[in-house]
Order: C-alpha cells, then sequence, then structure tokens
C-alpha cells in the first residue's frame, strides 16, 4: 500500500498522461498542484524509486508498466466503490467519487473483484477513465 501523498502524486502524473503529455516536470505539477517545485522533484524522485516510472534530468517523471498497472488498478477499485456507493447507498456522483478517493487506497485486490463482479463492472479494458463525477477522477 502506498502513502495518501504518494497516491496524490500518482494520480496527477497520470492526469498529466492521459492529457498527452510523456513526461511530466517539476513545473507541470507545481501549477497543478499547488506546491513548490522542490517538493515536486523530490516527489518524483520518490516515484523512480518506488518503481513506478523513471525520472531524466531535463525531461521529466514517465510512468513504466508497473506504474501504468497500479495506477489503472487504483483507478478501477475507484470506480467500482463510487458505483457501489451510488447504486446501493444513493450518494450523489461528486460525494461517492469523494468517499471512493478517500478508501480505494485501502481495498484489496480481492475485495475489488468482487465488486466487479458482482456489478458486472467490465475489465480494465472497458472502463473508461472519466468518472460518474465527470472529472479525471481516481
Amino acid at each position: 500500500m502506498v502513502s495518501e501523498k504518494v497516491m496524490d502524486y500518482l494520480r496527477e502524473v497520470y492526469h498529466h498522461h492521459l492529457r498527452g503529455r510523456e513526461y511530466v516536470t517539476p513545473r507541470n505539477l507545481e501549477v497543478s498542484m499547488n506546491v513548490s517545485r522542490p517538493t515536486a522533484l523530490e516527489a518524483l524522485r520518490r516515484l523512480e524509486k518506488m518503481g513506478f516510472g523513471t525520472y531524466a534530468h531535463g525531461r521529466g517523471f514517465s510512468l513504466n508498466s508497473r506504474g501504468w498497472d497500479f495506477v489503472h488498478e487504483r483507478w478501477r477499485a475507484h470506480h467500482a466503490m463510487a458505483t457501489v456507493f451510488m447504486q446501493y447507498f444513493g450518494l450523489d456522483p461528486e460525494s461517492a467519487c469523494r468517499e471512493a478517493s478517500a478508501l480505494e487506497p485501502h481495498a484489496s485486490t480481492a475485495l475489488i473483484d468482487a465488486m466487479c463482479r458482482t456489478l458486472e463492472l467490465p475489465d480494465d479494458e472497458g472502463i473508461q477513465h472519466k468518472g460518474e463525477c465527470g472529472r479525471w477522477c481516481l
């Protein structure tokens, strides 16, 4: 399990990649996350150290296959949980997204697999990355 802070940075890097950026720079994160450039650089280097991608000075950070797989699995968890919260508990999309964001880092793959089977959600291949709340949530 990764910390919530690390997950925040992974989400943001993922969102930049979905918008077509091959490399995410400390400046990109400085602007999008409202953090200092040294803080963003430290976070990107930490992601590299954790094995989620590579950081190249002058280019930025790029997710590797392990990073992509990890983020996709977390997105799948988020989507499954948000769907449960809306369908079974009547939460509006924004609230369901917020609750799923808080809980998904703690959900096991087995739990998410069971939720997806019960809800008849498609595997990762069929999931769109835009969440029920209409944002690129994760």
